[in-house]
């Protein structure tokens, strides 16, 4: 996908942005990110390194889980698992967390995307899923074209090393959300897994 038809996504808004929950994804306290980066070294000494140390609340995540459970009892391991004929389409969800604030620090935009595509397949590799296509999502408060190409140029790399394809995805321009050179992003990868090869730790639909 060119840059062209990356930007043609753009969307203009500082509207609320609306999400979607897909009903079978795999949701854990693992997904819980904390951007206080520096809480972790000034304590590290004291305590060790933990997620506590990091200002990450494990047993929030966990109660998180717990209610999202009550509210959708199919969610499960890794990745989501929709039947499809004699197979199962895997799906999963993921971002880049506090690894681009190094990218933002260095100026260097090219490798999160490879990062960013690993991190959704990877989870849907864990039920025996062959990759087949991948969406992203781009948000940033002003939309700087050079760094958001090679962000781009990233997934597409990180696509080719998966032997996934890149389908489409969003842009997002939210002016005043974000700080100035910052942005954020997610990654959904979808894959295909025959129903007799599924990974012997993952949960199947009933």
């Amino acid at each position: 996908m060119s840059l062209s038809q990356h930007a043609q996504r753009l969307r203009c808004s500082c509207q609320q942005q609306q999400s979607l929950r897909m009903p079978v994804l795999a949701v854990s306290s693992r997904r819980v990110r904390n951007k206080q980066l520096g809480c972790a070294v000034t304590s590290a000494s004291q305590e060790g390194l933990s997620y506590k140390a990091a200002g990450v609340d494990i047993d929030a995540g966990d109660e998180l889980v717990k209610r999202i459970q009550k509210l959708n009892p199919s969610i499960g391991g890794f990745s989501g698992l929709v039947p499809f004929g004699d197979s199962y389409l895997v799906a999963g969800t993921d971002g880049v967390g506090t690894k681009l604030k190094l990218a933002f620090d260095m100026n260097k935009h090219d490798t999160v995307g490879i990062d960013l595509v690993a991190m959704s397949v990877n989870d849907i590799i864990t039920s025996g899923a062959q990759p087949l296509f991948f969406l992203d999502y781009y948000a940033t408060g002003c939309l700087d074209v050079d760094a958001a190409e090679q962000v781009i140029k990233g997934i597409v790399d990180g696509c080719k090393q998966s032997g996934c394809q890149l389908l489409g995805g969003e842009t997002a321009e939210m002016p005043g959300f974000y700080q100035k050179g910052e942005y954020d992003l997610a990654g959904f990868a979808v894959g295909a897994v025959k129903k007799d090869k599924v990974g012997l730790m993952t949960r199947t639909p009933t």
